[in-house]
């Protein structure tokens, strides 16, 4: 993996992570997009394990179609448990080739009305650029 100022894609990608994590929890204003922050990062690092991967695919378009509220996941769900097919989900290997046009170290943390945006936008690329790295057919729709 290529290094950049002698750190890998991974590491500048898990130390933004970090830092979006602390902004959100220090400021209620960034927190409205938690729910998109982790699922996108998890999916974009190949972060689920084979029983969980699939089902957080569903649900992140489930968030950013609005059919499903983070609250209403919490009332539903005590975990992923349905919906796996463990077969579909892709490699690390896999994600690494892929082409990501937004990851995130593109979202901004200036303000919270663009960090909030930014996040949206980021979950939805990354959930178009998984669904159409060729599991787009084995992907449930929301």
């Amino acid at each position: 993996m290529k290094k950049f100022n002698g750190t890998t894609k991974f590491e500048r990608w898990q130390e933004k992570y970090h830092h979006c994590l602390a902004l959100e929890f220090s400021n209620p204003k960034y927190f409205k997009v938690h729910h998109l922050l982790v699922l996108t990062y998890m999916l974009q690092t190949n972060g689920y394990s084979d029983d969980y991967h699939t089902m957080a695919i569903h649900l992140l378009k489930n968030f950013l179609n609005n059919s499903i509220t983070p609250q209403e996941f919490k009332e539903k769900y005590h975990s992923f448990e349905t919906n796996q097919d463990n077969k579909n989900r892709l490699k690390n290997e896999d994600i690494e080739e892929l082409e990501w046009n937004i990851d995130i170290t593109d979202i901004r943390t200036d303000n919270e009305e663009q960090y909030c945006k930014d996040v949206v936008l980021w979950a939805n690329d990354v959930l178009i650029t998984i669904e159409n790295s060729g599991l787009k057919n084995n992907i449930r729709n929301g």
